[in-house]
């Protein structure tokens, strides 16, 4: 699904895709990359994590207390990593592309990623949609639903039905 506002005319100068480092949004990379080299624009990858400072749960459950790095160093590489493998797997996809990435931490992603929308002047928003029951949606919405409505630029909203 592709929204646009009515201003919005020409080729796309700056375009976002944000990246849960799902199989859908491994495909709304791809377009995103796809779209950018065709309109010669550039291209920011991100994705929204919640602070690990925040996640007391986690830092209880999943670290050791004599480990050598904190929960939140260790949390923070590791969604490193998962960027870096990102870039490497859409290496080819993004080859002649001028593109960035980044890790923001928020504890509303949606909201987050609007906000990233607005401060990066970006024409153009990509990101995966995942399917959810009727009732979950009606209940929970989808950071996609929830950038559709508040995103001031267009949206290309990329659905994967095989995950």
């Amino acid at each position: 699904m592709l929204t646009l506002p009515d201003w919005q005319g020409g080729p796309f100068r700056k375009i976002v895709v944000c990246t849960d480092f799902s199989k859908t949004a491994d495909r709304a990379i791809d377009c995103a990359a796809s779209v950018a080299r065709q309109d010669g624009a550039a291209l920011e990858i991100f994705t929204v994590t919640y602070p690990p400072e925040l996640d007391s749960w986690g830092a209880v459950l999943e670290h050791a207390a004599d480990s050598p790095t904190t929960y939140e160093e260790v949390c923070r590489a590791a969604i490193f990593k998962k960027m870096e493998q990102c870039r490497e797997l859409h290496q080819a996809a993004l080859d002649g592309v001028k593109h960035v990435s980044a890790i923001l931490e928020s504890q509303m992603p949606s909201v987050k990623i609007t906000e990233c929308v607005l401060s990066s002047h970006s024409d153009l928003v990509v990101i995966g949609t995942h399917d959810h029951s009727a009732i979950a949606s009606h209940f929970m919405g989808t950071n996609a639903e929830r950038l559709i409505q508040d995103a001031p630029v267009s949206v290309f909203a990329v659905r994967c039905l095989v995950e």
